[in-house]
């Protein structure tokens, strides 16, 4: 018996030692790229992004992300993620005002064998890995060890790309949020040589009901992200409703006459302006005459 006893003693020894060299805490990465935001782990706020917490409990846990901004913009982001022994869980976003712009990833760990699961929101995403097409999310595949190149694509969607590392001895889950496309089809209706217009259609007919929406949309890709489309200056909706999106920006480019560019926010079948739409746009040219 007393070596029994003794022999319990010795393991808890043991086991202690190896907590305290190797702890049973979990460790977590949140990043919003364009704003501050507070992180709430299971409901208790746990700090602020850029975040890097550790000493957090093991297993699945519910992630709250809120925007600091204290205004009617302010969002709240919600997600899931599990922490594992002697690995990071990563949550990377760009926060848009609306969840319609907004994109993101979680990245997480679970002991398995160098598998990768993806999910997508919304799903059957085309998946890359390292430039070559695999399937449609919900996908689970088999990777080497070592750094590769995810990329999804869906249609009316913005392309989201993540950087994955797989791990000896884990699986990884990818959660990857895709942003509406506020550019879906734009067409060149109109111009001369200072101002055109274009217009915008979204096969998204929301988009089309919640004209403030798809502005704030527009604004925050243009804003946030080098891209090759078009800049716009101003956008239209079909009430006549004109949304100038910098307005210091749009007063300097009337006053020198530099070239200007116009959107109207069409439904996804229209190719021509409403009645209040072009009188908004008549208006707007002879400013630039």
């Amino acid at each position: 018996a007393v070596v029994i006893s003794l022999g319990i003693v010795a393991f808890i020894g043991f086991n202690f030692i190896q907590d305290k060299l190797n702890p049973r805490i979990g460790q977590l990465s949140v990043n919003v790229s364009n704003q501050k935001a507070k992180v709430f782990l299971d409901d208790s706020l746990i700090g602020t992004t850029p975040l890097y917490a550790k000493n957090l409990p093991l297993g699945d846990h519910r992630i709250r992300i809120e925007s600091e901004k204290n205004t009617s913009k302010s969002f709240s982001w919600q997600t899931s993620t599990t922490l594992t022994k002697s690995t990071i869980s990563t949550i990377d976003l760009d926060l848009a005002p609306s969840q319609n712009f907004s994109a993101g990833e979680s990245l997480y760990f679970q002991p398995g064998n160098k598998t990768v699961s993806i999910l997508s929101r919304p799903d059957n995403a085309v998946v890359l890995i390292d430039q070559k097409e695999r399937g449609k999310t919900p996908l689970t595949l088999t990777l080497e060890k070592g750094v590769h190149q995810l990329l999804l694509k869906k249609e009316g969607f913005l392309d989201r790309e993540v950087p994955i590392n797989m791990e000896e001895g884990y699986k990884l889950s990818a959660v990857v949020y895709l942003a509406r496309n506020p550019f879906e089809k734009v067409t060149k209706i109109d111009s001369n040589n200072k101002i055109s217009l274009f217009i915008l259609n979204s096969l998204y007919n929301n988009l089309a009901k919640d004209s403030s929406d798809w502005v704030e949309g527009i604004d925050f890709i243009q804003q946030s992200f080098n891209s090759s489309q078009t800049k716009f200056d101003v956008l239209i909706d079909s009430s006549g409703k004109s949304y100038i999106l910098n307005k210091t920006e749009w007063e300097n480019k009337k006053q020198s006459k530099s070239v200007s560019t116009v959107g109207y926010l069409a439904r996804a079948s229209e190719t021509k302006l409403t009645e209040a739409a072009n009188s908004t746009w008549q208006k707007l040219k002879e400013e630039f005459n």
